[in-house]
């Protein structure tokens, strides 16, 4: 009697763990790489990945935090879609372990996860490449021609957009009301680019990133952070630019002396090369980046005017 018991009381437990393992487990999806795509990815490739499945057009993809840590950055594809889809940018070479992914509904609850994979990551470095550590040059501004047919139509749509945002603009101040008056006037004001940059710069001193080996979190910050610096100071998309992009503009538009192009032209060919190649900065390289990176934010923030002398400020 007693045997018949314990043997029913094992049944009913083997029972309800099953039930509870299977209560939790979430259905898994296949992730992979879109035909499109090149078959050897190299270091700093931005490659896209897509999930295998119906009916997660209304999902979201999770990102996994610790990510970069593993040496991969992930880029979550913002278009609407039938399918989950998402950009990798892998950060160094090797055999890369892409963990699974929770997929959320629009609610944010975990509904289902996709399945584990590796990549395997070439190095951005040729072979053949003599001197694998040495800084690479940025190539010059290379002359684009531009077709007259095109100039003239864009030029005439130019005149047709400005005077639809011209009427637009109008009409919407001939309608503003009180209340939107009131709520101009609470807004916060926000803190001059400068001073915004060099408080974010002393967050990253602070981290102690460098001082644990996350040298690509430590370099990958400063790049955000001078760079948005940059786009607010001078009034252009910096944030979105390449580097290349953003020193032509700077070059173009005659915003900073030959000195100072000079050493902003170091400051990103230094945060590019650890950025995408396998390249290792150690301790003294990284403190004088943060270093440049202020001296820089100093030597180019706007000058102070002093109150009612009729002196506007000037680059």
């Amino acid at each position: 009697m007693q045997i018949i018991i314990a043997k029913t009381v094992l049944f009913f437990l083997f029972t309800a763990a099953f039930a509870a393992e299977t209560a939790v487990k979430l259905p898994e999806y296949e992730v992979i790489m879109e035909a499109s795509q090149p078959q050897e990815i190299r270091v700093g490739d931005k490659v896209l990945f897509k999930v295998k499945g119906s009916g997660l057009s209304q999902h979201e993809l999770a990102e996994d935090k610790d990510l970069i840590q593993q040496g991969l950055q992930f880029i979550a594809v913002k278009e609407k879609s039938e399918e989950l889809a998402f950009y990798l940018v892998p950060l160094k070479s090797g055999q890369l372990s892409v963990p699974a992914f929770e997929i959320k509904n629009p609610e944010g609850g975990g509904v289902a996860k996709t399945l584990p994979f590796q990549v395997n990551v070439l190095s951005a470095i040729s072979k053949e490449d003599a001197r694998p550590t040495e800084e690479v040059s940025l190539k010059p501004p290379e002359r684009v021609t531009f077709p007259w047919f095109w100039a003239v139509l864009m030029g005439i749509l130019s005149v047709l957009v400005l005077a639809a945002a011209f009427y637009f603009i109008l009409k919407k101040l001939g309608k503003k009301t009180e209340a939107q008056s009131l709520v101009t006037q609470s807004l916060t004001p926000i803190l001059p680019e400068d001073e915004e940059a060099l408080k974010a710069l002393q967050t990253v001193e602070n981290a102690g990133w460098m001082q644990a080996g996350k040298y690509k979190v430590y370099y990958f910050r400063i790049s955000e952070i001078f760079k948005s610096y940059i786009g607010r100071r001078y009034g252009f998309d910096a944030v979105e630019s390449t580097t290349g992009e953003l020193l032509r503009y700077l070059e173009k538009n005659k915003l900073l002396s030959p000195e100072l192009m000079d050493q902003m032209d170091s400051l990103f060919q230094r945060m590019d090369r650890v950025k995408f190649t396998d390249y290792v900065p150690n301790f003294d390289e990284s403190l004088h980046l943060l270093q440049d990176a202020r001296m820089l934010v100093l030597n180019t923030k706007k000058p102070k005017t002093q109150p009612n002398d009729g002196v506007k400020d000037a680059i």
